[in-house]
């Protein structure tokens, strides 16, 4: 007798009594509880055959053997679980469920393992309201399939076409941060972890979407088994990806054997997003062209990726550490504190390390690496070759410059020019610069502390002017006047800088530069009387 493969090795001897053995006591032949499903031997199923002398079927036998089998694709799902250890015990899961085959096969296919897991399910679905009735329709889908699984939905409509306009977002990558923003919220509210249905298709395509677009280590490892993301409460939400190593065709066999409709996303088919491109003409032309397999071999390349990365991420991020700059706040203006390299440090590391390091500084920047290409990094360590005042501007709202030994990442904030009027005694609050400058009169002449934004004037009118530089502007320090744009360079000011200093001028000659000594003319000597004191105070808001 040819031998069977497990998978009918198993069902034959769930579904069969076995009631006598070559002589052998039922209790010998098939264990000491009746019912129970028998040890098999590693040959597999002809050996249990061979001692059969009777197989009686029966429904009061075979239907709790039945109900203890398990699919072989709940098996395989149960062993991504194990391997990659993403669930344990006890744990409340919210299933990410669109309606698609995907979602949906992880849906039962958990649903089967709650109980040997002793999982508690929830699912989620946000309806993005982006493709009319169809969108109704995948809501009402899920709808119905939690009610029927009894067990809990959480639903949210996103008028997602017009936050991504209002965000000048792509629309795909809009939806999707929308969609995480609320899987995320929910999780944290439940204390669950989220499931979603993320498969070796899924990272087959992601990796070569990564490849094209000039990705690092980190990028081309792909979708991982899990993640996990820090929300600003700290707390801390995991999510696992249970059908990472599995195929979309054993997906689709999974759902014929169960009888279970799923939802068809017309969107998918759409081949003018470079997903679907990937998806249904890239990787066939792949497959029939080089490998039928490339799926598989795609999936283990960014295993190797992730393995590599997790590696070197102890030593690339102690090497960030040494080049990072302590900047302290973030300036005026901008969202996002500045992140400053150490320019000779970053010089001196390897070429990969560089890269890896400029990644790093990216990502503690804007907070991610999306969309971050090769010709990115690249252009930033040209930055950091060059010389002082060299910048590039990387997209997204990110300016990196050099200045002087320092390599700066920051935003595209510029200071528009700006005047105003302070009256003497007075103060007026530049917004451009969130700075406040104040004149009073001080009784005489006293020392100014070194650290303090101020100083002492000689000047009796009623009226300055406070402005930013203008071209052309002309300071005197000491004896000679020279052009304040040569000023600042030789006292290396960061240009960034320089559009923030406030001037001081009467209207025809400037008194004093922020941060410099006054201009000799205005200042105080003994016996001259009272002084005009000017100090600036720098401000988060305006009053």
């Amino acid at each position: 007798m040819p031998a069977l493969g497990p998978q009918a090795s198993c069902l034959l001897a769930a579904a069969c009594t076995v009631i006598g053995c070559k002589g052998e006591s039922r209790q010998d032949a098939c264990g000491p509880s009746a019912g129970k499903m028998p040890a098999l031997p590693a040959s597999g199923a002809p050996e249990l055959l061979g001692k059969c002398a009777i197989i009686r079927m029966t429904s009061a036998t075979v239907k709790p053997v039945l109900a203890r089998l398990m699919d072989i694709f709940e098996d395989a799902v149960l062993k991504i679980i194990t391997r990659y250890r993403l669930l344990t015990r006890g744990e409340t899961v919210l299933i990410a469920v669109s309606g698609g085959p995907d979602s949906v096969a992880l849906l039962l296919a958990l649903l089967e393992l709650r109980g040997r897991l002793e999982l508690t399910i929830e699912a989620a679905h946000v309806n993005h309201l982006l493709r009319g009735t169809e969108s109704d329709q995948d809501e009402d889908f899920v709808r119905a399939l939690c009610e029927t699984a009894k067990i809990p939905l959480h639903m949210r409509r996103i008028e997602t076409r017009e936050l991504a306009a209002e965000r000048r977002q792509n629309l795909e990558e809009c939806a999707r941060r929308l969609r995480y923003d609320f899987l995320l919220s929910v999780a944290s509210e439940r204390r669950a972890t989220v499931a979603t249905g993320h498969t070796l298709n899924d990272l087959s395509e992601t990796f070569l979407l990564k490849l094209f677009r000039g990705a690092g280590v980190s990028g081309l490892s792909g979708v991982y088994p899990r993640r996990r993301n820090q929300l600003d409460s700290g707390l801390i939400v995991d999510v696992v990806r249970p059908l990472l190593d599995l195929s979309r065709s054993e997906i689709l066999e999974y759902l014929d054997r169960r009888k279970q409709r799923y939802r068809q996303d017309s969107s998918n088919q759409d081949v003018s997003f470079d997903r679907n491109m990937v998806r249904h003409e890239l990787i066939p032309l792949l497959e029939g062209r080089l490998n039928p397999g490339i799926a598989a071999t795609l999936g283990r390349t960014a295993l190797l990726f992730r393995e590599l990365e997790n590696f070197l991420s102890p030593i690339l991020d102690e090497a960030y550490e040494k080049c990072r700059e302590r900047t302290g706040t973030n300036r005026s203006g901008e969202s996002r504190a500045a992140v400053a390299l150490r320019v000779p440090g970053l010089n001196s590391c390897h070429p990969f390390v560089q890269k890896e390091i400029i990644r790093r500084a990216l990502k503690e920047y804007r907070g991610d690496l999306k969309d971050v290409s090769y010709r990115h990094v690249e252009d930033t360590l040209k930055i950091a070759a060059g010389e002082s005042g060299a910048e590039c501007h990387l997209g997204n709202g990110v300016r990196v410059r050099r200045e002087f030994d320092l390599l700066k990442f920051g935003g595209e904030k510029t200071v528009v020019p700006f005047e105003y009027k302070l009256s003497v005694p007075g103060d007026v609050y530049i917004n451009e610069v969130a700075k406040r400058i104040v004149a009073r009169q001080a009784p005489g002449l006293r020392s100014v502390d070194p650290g303090e934004s101020a100083v002492l004037l000689n000047f009796a009118g009623k009226h300055l002017r406070v402005r930013n530089r203008r071209a052309g502007d002309r300071y005197r320090i000491g004896a000679r006047t020279k052009k304040l744009k040569e000023i600042l360079i030789e006292k290396r000011i960061p240009r960034s800088l320089r559009d923030e200093l406030l001037v001081l001028d009467d209207g025809t000659e400037i008194l004093w530069v922020e941060g410099f000594e006054p201009n000799p003319e205005f200042r105080p000597q003994p016996g001259s009387g009272a002084a005009l004191e000017i100090r600036v105070e720098r401000e988060t808001f305006a009053p």
